[in-house]
């Protein structure tokens, strides 16, 4: 199966796409290895050294996403949106809504994560997922 920066790049390539958002950023696996004229990274504890992939064109906003959110002018819209931010329910809905205010007509918006890995996935509460999870 390809990996996301893979299915991403190949979305790029056929929509043209030049601006890309991505919630949930983590390591930069995916992001770092993107090449967009514009993208943008939000992740409110990035665990990478940001200065090194610092250019004009890249932005990294170390926030939460539903505070990037309300920080984002309307006017702003992204050709292709990525959420692989906490994967729970409720918060990946939030980003959801929210990126759709951020989106045109043409905007892809990829959801990941979206199967529960197991049992304690399926909990609204992540703390109380991950706090289970560690008993296992």
């Amino acid at each position: 199966m390809p990996r996301a920066f893979e299915r991403i790049s190949s979305i790029q390539k056929i929509l043209k796409a030049r601006s890309y958002l991505e919630i949930g950023v983590y390591r930069g696996d995916t992001f770092n290895k993107l090449d967009f004229p514009k993208k943008v990274a939000v992740d409110p504890h990035f665990q990478f050294d940001i200065r090194e992939y610092k250019k004009e064109n890249i932005e990294f906003n170390q926030i939460k996403s539903d505070d990037f959110f309300l920080g984002l002018s309307s006017e702003i819209k992204f050709d292709i949106i990525f959420l692989d931010g906490l994967h729970t329910y409720d918060q990946t809905y939030k980003d959801f809504c929210n990126s759709i205010q951020h989106s045109h007509d043409k905007t892809i918006i990829i959801i990941d994560d979206t199967i529960p890995i197991d049992r304690f996935s399926t909990l609204r509460d992540w703390g109380e997922s991950a706090r289970l999870r560690a008993k296992e």
